[in-house]
């Protein structure tokens, strides 16, 4: 170094150990003090001085702050400053609450619990789970606050603490529901049970988890920095100090972290942290003792898959013989397509695959083959060959105005049907149903007994002779305005059809809800895609709050929220005003004068004139510390909305004065040509503050100023949610070019952290996985659309949950889903049986 360094380095070292004196110390603190006169407050006399001039609103806003932050933390101070008025919320005084507010009130509480059963039912207690420990190649032993125990294949493991595995050793677990867990050496996991959810704690380390198939609830596992949710998949998770890795071997998984969530499909990877690479799947299990049976599995199922999609699927009907065969009285029409022969060929293509893969043939028996679905291929592809293309379920109305039980239709386009069912009846034990190939013998055999009606050209089934018997008196539903509008489905193309008589279903009917004519609902798979289209049609125009919503419009308040939107949610209403003027017309509003004359405005004219039709709510962002809201809605008069907002605030504010409480501060400032709005109210731990700007026509809102300018920001770019292809693969196919409302959700696994930031004081563990296993709950992103017309409302969605192909029938994941139940007789298993010796019997699959 230089000697300038050294002297530079020997200047600062002085400087640094300087001795001050401390009367210069004291001097410079008292010069201070003499320029800040009465800065520091330090006893409770001092503050509760000041109290009067902080209620009449006199103090210097510097000092308003420090008896604000006192009283917050000073019973005493607080309990003075609150001691000279009555502390009361600004509630017009009124001898009963208007209508209007007490339908509010009933709606918000209807929400809340409504919420509140959905989170009991999904189980908000949590517990720990039973593991059954099917093998163990080397030290396998589990934690508990007690201490260590060891653990032996074949022993059951319950109650809390962590199963870890020692080094060069393996174990396999099987769980309540038959899934497999493989533990890799050095891991560690623990098993808890949330309603009909499991999750697998791992602590750390790598596992290979093969889900049962379930009909209801999920299988988790949750690392410790992403979660992953399944059903009836096989898949890793490696988890370690630099983050996880998660491989999917077969079926679909779905990986949540910090919020968003993906989904991952056979042989896709994915890694929470830039530090973990990606590696080849074989690498990642070569350490399983099963790997050779997983990288069969893997092979057979990409080969299954690409046979499975070339299964053709029944074409769409245009037209129906058994509509124009049933009877005016019909007042419930559905069609299903005749689907044996994409059962057949799939159950074809799934025997000449196990016959040739012993991984395949595995699979197969331990889940599918075992819960009797070899059976349910088998049957309904035999019945089918006697049937025509299509099967419809209708019922009538009985003499006395009430509806039949349900009856059974489809042609016959094959002889020997009814040869064929009593040959299958006496083969499984069914003596107590009729076979008639007569109609007219239907009557005096039958009645009061299921009966089957096996015709030349036509077959039917009831629970009862009288009730076929009025389904087959004749045609003339097809003339009907009803019938029409269930045959209307068939113009251009039928899948699924639900069609029901409202108005005589359920004549005795009041108030907006005395107008209801019909329902119909239509699913149908094109290209691929399933969409799913729902029509509630009205006596005449829509009527209550029904009427409140518009025709379909562009829906432009979406342009401010981002593609990355857990929630959104939009409206085109009718006129506020027009509403408002409805509500008061019914009787609705007959207390509100008094509450005007003290807010100083007219709600009508002031507040809901100054209104457009259309708003938007949105949570697009963090959901922590504050949830990142968005509100945004049609303004016409900008002026006269930020004058009604300002007087609501001074009217508020007005009140807290004469109650001794801080009210709101209203605060405005003009940055680059705009004025922005806050509002904050002192004190508040959440949504204490808003920010809010005028763009557009547009009210756009937000807990930060930052968030509303990034939401004017994706509107300027148009990267928003409504152009995003997350958002279009989504939309319904149909006639109509915009909507008149919408739902999406995507919130993945950012329900919980939401939840928690709404709730003060957060959520307790069992609280948080609960929230989660609701989340998974909501399943895959989902677009609801909602159009309205003069005498109808139509509701939309498209995408494949519910579609009938070839791979949902496999996976029991489709409309077959609940056959499996059916064919085992009765309610699933929710735990493997046990052995005579008390232990769980050798695992056989999923459910």
């Amino acid at each position: 170094m230089s000697p300038e360094g050294n002297d530079l380095d020997r200047i600062f070292e002085e400087i640094c150990n300087e001795a001050i004196d401390p009367a210069a110390v004291e001097a410079a603190a008292a010069r201070v003090r003499a320029g800040l006169p009465r800065a520091a407050l330090r006893t409770c006399a001092e503050f509760q001085a000041l109290m009067p001039d902080y209620r009449a609103g006199k103090l210097p806003a510097a000092r308003a702050l420090l008896v604000e932050d006192h009283t917050r933390e000073c019973a005493a101070c607080r309990k003075a400053l609150a001691g000279e008025g009555k502390v009361t919320a600004f509630i017009p005084r009124r001898t009963a609450s208007a209508p209007a507010f007490r339908w509010a009130m009933a709606a918000g509480f209807a929400a809340l619990a409504a919420f509140a059963g959905y989170i009991l039912w999904t189980g908000i207690r949590t517990t720990d789970s039973p593991v059954f420990v099917q093998a163990a190649a080397g030290a396998l032993y589990r934690i508990t606050p007690q201490g260590s125990e060891t653990l032996q294949p074949g022993v059951e493991v319950a109650g809390p603490g962590e199963i870890r595995t020692a080094g060069n050793s393996t174990a396999l677990l099987r769980l309540r529901d038959g899934s497999l867990v493989e533990m890799r050496e050095r891991s560690s996991l623990s098993v808890a049970e949330t309603g009909r959810d499991l999750t697998i704690h791992l602590a750390g380390g790598n596992v290979i988890v093969e889900a049962a198939k379930r009909r209801s609830g999920r299988l988790y596992v949750a690392a410790r920095d992403c979660r992953v949710a399944v059903t009836g998949t096989v898949f890793t998770v490696n988890s370690g100090i630099k983050g996880s890795r998660v491989s999917v071997l077969e079926g679909q998984v779905r990986v949540a972290q910090a919020g968003r969530e993906q989904v991952l499909q056979a042989g896709d990877q994915y890694s929470s942290s830039p530090a973990v690479g990606p590696v080849p799947v074989a690498e990642e299990i070569a350490w399983s003792t099963r790997f050779e049976q997983h990288m069969a599995l893997i092979k057979e199922f990409a080969a299954l898959d690409q046979q499975l999609r070339q299964v053709r699927m029944p074409d769409l009907r245009y037209s129906s013989r058994l509509i124009h065969l049933l009877p005016p009285e019909t007042v419930i029409y559905a069609a299903v397509p005749n689907l044996g022969k994409a059962l057949g060929e799939t159950y074809q293509i799934l025997q000449q695959r196990a016959a040739e893969s012993a991984a395949l043939r595995q699979w197969w028996e331990q889940g599918l083959g075992r819960a009797g679905m070899s059976r349910v291929f088998e049957e309904l592809e035999a019945v089918s060959e006697f049937l025509g293309d299509e099967i419809v379920i209708a019922a009538t109305l009985r003499p006395d105005g009430k509806a039949g039980n349900p009856v059974l239709l489809a042609e016959v386009k094959r002889t020997g049907l009814r040869d064929f069912l009593l040959d299958r009846f006496q083969k499984a034990g069914v003596t107590d149903l009729r076979i008639s190939e007569s109609l007219e013998a239907l009557e005096p055999a039958g009645r009061g007994k299921a009966i089957i009606y096996a015709g030349s050209d036509l077959a039917a089934v009831a629970g009862d002779a009288a009730d076929l018997l009025r389904a087959l008196s004749g045609g003339g539903f097809a003339a009907t305005g009803f019938g029409a509008r269930a045959a209307e489905a068939y113009r251009d193309g039928a899948g699924i059809i639900f069609a029901a008589d409202l108005e005589r279903l359920a004549p005795q009917r009041e108030g907006a809800h005395a107008n209801f004519k019909y329902a119909v609902v239509e699913q149908k798979e094109t290209g691929g895609r399933t969409d799913t289209q729902a029509v509630l049609a009205f006596l005449g125009s829509r009527k209550g709050p029904f009427g409140w919503l518009g025709q379909p419009a562009p829906l432009a308040a979406l342009d401010y929220i981002s593609p990355q939107a857990g929630f959104a949610a939009g409206a085109i209403l009718k006129d506020p005003a027009a509403i408002f003027d409805e509500l008061a017309a019914a009787g609705e509003m007959k207390d509100l004068a008094e509450g005007e004359s003290k807010l100083g405005i007219q709600i009508r004219n002031d507040l809901l004139a100054s209104l457009g039709g259309e708003i938007a709510v949105a949570f697009d962002g963090p959901a922590v510390p504050v949830p990142s809201w968005k509100l945004i809605a049609e303004v016409r008069d900008a002026n006269r909305l930020q004058w009604t907002i300002r007087a609501l605030a001074e009217a508020v504010n007005r009140h807290a004065a004469g109650q001794n409480r801080p009210g709101i501060q209203l605060t405005e400032e003009a940055v680059d040509g705009r004025t922005w709005y806050r509002l904050l109210k002192p004190g508040a731990e959440r949504f204490a503050e808003a920010h809010y700007t005028f763009d557009n026509g547009y009210l756009v809102a937000g807990p930060s100023r930052a968030l509303v300018e990034q939401a004017i920001g994706f509107r300027a770019s148009g990267h928003t949610l409504a152009r995003s292809a997350a958002f279009t693969s989504l939309l319904p196919r149909n006639r109509y070019a915009d909507f008149s409302a919408m739902t999406y959700q995507n919130m993945g696994s950012s329900l919980a952290p939401l939840m928690e930031a709404l709730r003060p004081g957060g959520l307790t563990a069992e609280q948080k996985q609960a929230l989660e296993g609701a989340a998974a709950g909501a399943g895959n992103p989902m677009l609801v659309t909602c159009y309205g017309e003069p005498d109808r409302i139509t509701v939309a969605t498209g995408g494949n949950l519910l579609g009938l192909n070839p791979a949902n029938l496999v996976r029991l994941t489709g409309p077959l889903a609940s056959l499996s139940t059916l064919m085992s007789g009765g309610k699933p298993s929710q735990r493997p049986a046990r052995a005579p010796d008390g232990h769980w019997a050798p695992y056989r699959g999923g459910n």
